[in-house]
Formats: structure tokens, sequence, C-alpha cells
């Protein structure tokens, strides 16, 4: 498998912000491709990988993946020994507990209806 890892975002994009601090945070090399899921024609490089037009998108070689918390976890378990992730069960469950509530409650007034009037 080709192991070059590419973050194709929005570098407005609250999501892709999470994943190059996880980036950093592994010490992980990723290239990086903007692009506009805004954009009054649909990003070419993001109608490659998703259906849905949105970022992130994490490219492992031949391997695409969408959705923030999916491409955590896989860049979590691409370094084992150095996992961001709790190793206790209950404290797992919680952190996903709260990622949820700020993806299906958060996102929409803290996003869509305050940072992208000011954008």
């Amino acid at each position: 498998m080709d192991d070059r890892l590419t973050l194709i975002g929005f570098r407005y994009s609250v999501c892709t912000r999470i994943l190059r601090m996880e980036f950093l945070e592994l010490g992980l090399e990723a290239a990086y491709v903007e692009a506009n899921p805004f954009a009054a024609e649909p990003d070419a490089e993001l109608s490659r990988h998703t259906a849905f037009g949105r970022v992130p998108v994490l490219r492992h070689g031949a391997f695409a993946l969408t959705e923030t918390a999916a491409i955590i976890w896989y860049l979590d378990d691409l370094t084992a020994g150095q996992a961001l992730r709790p190793e206790d069960a209950q404290a797992t469950a919680r952190m996903l507990q709260v990622i949820g509530i700020i993806d299906a409650y958060g996102y929409q007034p803290m996003v869509k209806e305050v940072f992208s009037h000011g954008f």
C-alpha cells in the first residue's frame, strides 16, 4: 500500500483544523490539498472522493476516507502506541459522547449561524 497521506480540506473548516492538529500531535506528515466546499461549482477534488462534497477527506494511497471521527480513529490506529484516545472503555465512551453532542448540536449554531455569516 502507498503510505502517503493527503488531507483534503478547507482552511476555514473546523473539522480540517481538528485533523491538522491531530497530525501534529501524532507526528504524522501529510500533503494538503485545499478544496472549497462552498464554491459555486462543485470542487472536482471533493467530487472524486465524496458524494457529499464536504471536507475533510483523507487519502492514504488509494484508500479514501471521509468524516472527521472516522479519520481520527484511522490515524490513531496507524500510530499504535501514540494513541490520543483513552484506553479505558468508559473514558472512550464519554469522549465519543461529547464528540457526538458537538457534531449533532453544536456545529449548526456555532458554524452555520455564527462563523459563516462573518466568512
